[in-house]
């Protein structure tokens, strides 16, 4: 029977580790700067069999609001490919190899990729391999690193808008629960969930989000977590 792969890319984000069939890693995001340029990871096996895991530095960019991943050389991760055995623990140690930028976030994500053992038999059943995705983060040499956002938003129908951000700072942030109340100073809200996306430095995130009631009125109330700041801000809607 021919071996089915399937793929899980797992991208850490508001727990305090990362949990994957087989694997915990902690931390789940990695901050450098010019003073710090070095970092380290804990990988624990939770499976029940020995892994041979290997490790994949990418340059994390966006454009029109997708991610763009190239491998680099700018991060060092050693080791580049080892063996885990059962509940063990292995340190992953990081590098970064390249100068900061002076005023500009660099991002960067550390892919930690389980390599699939072979099915020798359809009773096997499945080999799955396990991506696991850690942003890393290099601060700006001078000045602070900071988002600035600009939020606008765009009727498609009575059940629907184009929730757009602009992020005009130097420096990521993560959206996490989204709460949209019509109109404004409204208890429910027509909108509650979380996104869980990133928008990078200079770069532009839209989403179509569907309304749990209709929109009566030509403003929203938009409240906002994120990994930075509250955002809590009235938007016309156009």
């Amino acid at each position: 029977m021919k071996k089915i792969l399937l793929t899980l890319f797992m991208i850490a984000s508001w727990s305090a580790t990362a949990h994957a069939s087989g694997f915990n890693v902690f931390p789940v995001r990695v901050e450098l700067s010019a003073r710090k340029t070095t970092a380290s990871l804990e990988l624990t096996n939770t499976s029940d069999t020995p892994t041979v895991v290997q490790l994949e530095p990418t340059l994390w960019e966006q454009e029109e609001g997708r991610m763009k991943l190239t491998p680099t050389e700018d991060v060092l991760a050693v080791p580049p490919v080892f063996t885990i055995q059962p509940g063990k623990k292995q340190i992953i140690r990081l590098a970064l190899k390249r100068p900061v930028d002076v005023k500009k976030e660099m991002t960067y994500r550390l892919f930690i990729n389980e390599v699939p053992s072979e099915v020798k038999s359809a009773s096997e059943g499945v080999s799955v391999a396990i991506n696991v995705g850690i942003p890393i983060f290099v601060a700006p040499k001078t000045g602070e690193a900071r988002p600035r956002l600009e939020w606008s938003a765009q009727k498609i129908n009575e059940k629907q808008i184009r929730l757009t951000l602009a992020n005009k700072g130097n420096a990521h942030i993560q959206i996490g629960l989204v709460n949209i109340y019509s109109p404004e100073g409204e208890k429910t809200p027509i909108f509650d969930k979380t996104l869980a996306v990133y928008v990078l430095a200079g770069q532009t995130g839209t989403w179509v989000l569907d309304l749990d009631a209709p929109l009566t009125t030509g403003s929203i109330l938009l409240k906002a977590k994120t990994d930075d700041l509250k955002v809590e801000e009235s938007l016309r809607v156009e």
